[in-house]
C-alpha cells in the first residue's frame, strides 16, 4: 500500500515539474523575443558608430575598371576564405571576421592608409562586416562605410576569383574566355580556353554557350590587366549567370592534375 502511495506522488512531483519547466520556457522564450525587437538593426547600429550604409550602386561606381587603388578606397570582404576563394566583389580583400586575429595581419602588411575608405559587406545585412568595421575601427582606421543591402553583389554582378577558385571552376568544366590578343593566344593558353577580345564579345555567336547557367571565366595576360573586367561585365549583362574574372590572368596559371 505504502508503494502504491509513494509511486502516485513520483507521478504528482513529476507532472508538477514538467508543467513548472514548460511555464519557464515560455516565459523564456518571451523574454527572449522581446530583447531581440529591442536590439537595434545593423543599420542602426552603424549609424550609431558613424558608418555610412552604401548600396549596390555606389560599390559598382567605387569598384570601377576592376582595379583597386589602395589610396582611395579598399572593399573588405568579411566572409570566412572558403566562400571569399569561390568568387568576391572585383578588387576585394578578405579580412575573415571568425578569424580575425589570424587574418588582421595579412590587412595590415597591404599598408592601406588609416584614412583609406574601406567599404564592408556585399550587400547582405550580415554582422560580420560590422564586426570587421568596428574592429578595424580599433586600429586607427577613420573613414568606414557599410554595404549591407541589397542588391547582393555576388548574385547581381560578376566576381572576381584567384588561381584556387579558377582552377577549381576548370574541374567543373566551366568555359574559359581567353580575352588577349589572337597572337598571345595562338603562343599558348589555358586548356579549352576560346579566344574572344572583349570589344567582340556580343558578336561572338557559336564562341560563346546557348546555355546562360553554364559558368563562365574571364582572363587576360595578368594583374593589372583591364580586359578581364571589361568581358565579365559585359557577359553579364548578355545574360549569363556565373560570370567571373580571373585576375591574376594566364601567366599565374597552372593546370590541375586530371583525377
Amino acid at each position: 500500500m505504502m508503494k502504491k502511495k509513494t509511486n502516485k506522488l513520483c507521478i504528482a512531483l513529476m507532472v508538477v515539474g514538467l508543467f513548472i519547466l514548460i511555464s519557464v520556457n515560455g516565459v523564456l522564450a518571451k523574454e527572449a523575443k522581446k530583447a531581440a525587437a529591442k536590439a537595434p538593426s545593423l543599420q542602426e547600429k552603424a549609424k550609431m558608430a558613424g558608418m555610412e550604409v552604401v548600396d549596390y550602386n555606389y560599390v559598382k561606381k567605387m569598384v570601377g575598371n576592376g582595379v583597386g587603388d589602395f589610396q582611395k578606397v579598399v572593399i573588405v570582404d568579411a566572409r570566412p576564405a572558403r566562400l571569399y576563394v569561390k568568387g568576391h566583389i572585383p578588387t576585394a580583400v578578405n579580412l575573415e571576421q571568425m578569424k580575425f586575429k589570424k587574418s588582421y595581419p595579412s590587412f595590415a602588411a597591404l599598408n592601406i592608409p588609416k584614412n583609406t575608405e574601406l567599404i564592408f559587406g556585399i550587400g547582405k545585412d550580415c554582422p560580420l562586416s560590422y564586426k570587421d568595421a568596428m574592429a578595424l575601427k580599433k586600429f586607427g582606421y577613420t573613414n568606414m562605410k557599410l554595404y549591407i543591402k541589397p542588391a547582393i553583389w555576388i548574385s547581381t554582378d560578376y566576381m572576381e576569383i584567384g588561381t584556387k577558385g579558377a582552377q577549381k571552376l576548370f574541374t567543373k568544366k566551366a568555359v574559359f574566355v581567353d580575352v588577349r590578343p589572337t597572337g598571345d593566344f595562338s603562343k599558348g593558353t589555358i586548356p579549352g580556353a576560346v579566344n574572344i577580345s572583349s570589344d567582340t564579345l556580343a558578336k561572338a555567336g557559336d564562341s560563346l554557350p546557348v546555355d546562360k547557367a553554364q559558368p563562365l571565366v574571364a582572363f587576360g595576360a595578368g594583374a593589372g590587366d583591364t580586359a578581364p573586367h571589361m568581358a565579365a561585365d559585359q557577359l553579364k549583362k548578355m545574360g549569363y549567370k556565373k560570370v567571373f574574372a580571373y585576375v591574376p590572368g594566364y601567366s599565374a596559371w597552372e593546370t590541375p592534375a586530371a583525377n
